[in-house]
Parts: structure tokens; sequence; C-alpha cells
């Protein structure tokens, strides 16, 4: 899961905003991430006797890399001793790449990319 925060604020009117994105592999990541971040932010804005507006947009679509190229990266991965279980991408590569979760195994999967003839990492 990502996810950035940004805070502004408007001294002429006393507003202050928190705009918060956030990024997950799984729906149910996603859902329990959002759940909490709209936790936290009303409980803040309760004890600070402010005014709260809250929304939750989608951004994106969930989205899907060709299946047989899902299911050779799978084989990979496997191959190489590492977990693979693919589902739903909340955040589309924007090159059309696929996003890999380590779940806490970041330098295993960091060194399964670098030594795969077809993977590079984004950046």
């Amino acid at each position: 899961m990502r996810h950035t925060l940004e805070e502004t604020e408007d001294f002429e009117t006393g507003e202050r905003g928190v705009s918060c994105e956030i990024r997950a592999l799984r729906e149910e990541d996603l859902a329990r991430a959002v759940d909490a971040a709209l936790r936290a932010v009303t409980v803040a804005a309760a004890r600070a006797e402010a005014v709260l507006s809250a929304r939750v947009l989608q951004g994106a679509r969930p989205a899907a890399p060709p299946p047989g190229v899902i299911r050779e990266l799978a084989r990979d991965l496997r191959a190489s001793g590492l977990p693979a279980a693919p589902g739903p991408l909340w955040s589309a590569g924007e090159d059309g790449g696929i996003h890999l979760g380590s779940r806490g195994r970041e330098w295993e999967l960091e060194a399964f990319v670098e030594r795969h003839p077809l993977l590079r990492t984004a950046g």
C-alpha cells in the first residue's frame, strides 16, 4: 500500500484541508486503509471541535495485464521461491507495467527483478 498526504490552510477563511491518496494492490487492503484514514481524520476533527466534510473518490478502475503474462510471471516467481498471488491492480502502471507487492520480502523481490531478463523496476 502507498499513500500521499497534502495539507492546505487558507488564513483568510480559517479553513484547513487535508487531501490523501491511497493506493493498494488488493481491494481489501484499499478498503482497510481508507477506513483507517477516515476514522483518524474524524477523531482529529472531533477533538478539535471542527466541522468535517469528507469524500472518497476512486480514481482508477482495477486493471489487469494479459492473463498469459501474469501466468508466466507467477511461474517465474514461484521458481525463485517467492509466493505469487495475482489480483486486481488498483493503480495501473502508466507504461502498462505490472505492480508487485512484496509483503515484507522487498530485498528478495528486488533481487528477482534484477536477475530476470525481461523485468525492470519503474523509475
